[in-house]
């Protein structure tokens, strides 16, 4: 039985007995226990992939200038320092 399970305070000592027999149980019963698990290529998102090539083109992400507050990346420092300064 888990630790986690016996500091459990003010249950019956048969309810956690149950609980353990349930918790080994499922542990015998995961089909993929022991088995090294390959993760399959997820399918490309057009829409986020386009958007993520905009920002770059704009100079958003790795852009030479980041804005001191949030990190925005710009191409000028012009953009960098006005990011934030309306706040």
């Amino acid at each position: 039985m888990s630790r986690g399970l016996m500091d459990v305070k003010g249950l019956h000592p048969r309810t956690l007995a149950r609980a353990g027999i349930q918790m080994k149980k499922a542990d015998k019963d995961d089909p993929h226990k022991g088995k090294l698990l390959i993760p399959r290529e997820e399918e490309q998102h057009i829409k986020y992939q386009r958007l993520l090539e905009h920002a770059r083109r704009e100079g958003r992400i790795d852009g030479p200038f980041s804005c001191s507050t949030c990190g925005s990346r710009y191409l000028s420092k012009d953009q960098a320092d006005r990011c934030c300064h309306e706040l």
